[in-house]
């Protein structure tokens, strides 16, 4: 919409097109996602495992993904704040898209450090321990850990959205 508010039949078509694949997508990961669960749990029953070690493998898988999770959502943040600020205009709003990219990249680098001492290497741990006991305390610590550094990082993510939001809302009102 640079130089005109109609949007190209191009453009729609092509919007459409990667509406239509990220849905083919979504629906293919969820059906292969069904198939590696009944495998896996297939695969755990052959096994033998009791409740315990099949809960702790369940933990650690999950807890595997999560930490994947957090790292994909901060490469998918970086990309749609360089997106904005290569669509918008406004000088003042592309300098704080850029700096909604940094301080978000800076405060999701430090939730995956956190993450990782204080949940994965405790799960880690807990699946090494040959005692219940052991196993126990470490989940709880793992379990406090990830409730620590979620908070850590949603407060000091809060605060940096709050300071851009304020600026943006700013240079809103001086454009308007």
């Amino acid at each position: 919409c640079k130089y005109t508010c109609q949007q190209s039949p191009a453009m729609k078509g092509l919007r459409e097109l990667s509406s239509v694949v990220d849905s083919v997508r979504s629906n293919a990961g969820a059906a292969l996602k069904g198939v590696q669960r009944h495998v896996e749990e297939s695969a755990l029953k052959a096994a033998g495992l009791g409740e315990e070690e099949e809960a702790m493998y369940r933990l650690n898988k999950n807890t595997q993904t999560y930490m994947r999770a957090a790292d994909a959502m901060q490469h998918a943040a970086k990309t749609l704040c360089d997106d904005f600020a290569a669509a918008m205009e406004d000088m003042a709003l592309r300098d704080l898209a850029r700096q909604l990219r940094d301080t978000s990249k800076a405060t999701t680098a430090q939730q995956l450090v956190a993450l990782n001492r204080e949940l994965a290497e405790p799960v880690r741990q807990a699946c090494d321990a040959d005692d219940y006991t052991t196993r126990q305390r470490l989940v709880g610590k793992a379990f406090a850990g990830l409730l620590d550094a979620n908070l850590e990082c949603f407060r000091q993510a809060s605060a940096s959205i709050e300071q851009v939001h304020s600026s943006a809302q700013t240079s809103l009102g001086d454009a308007a």
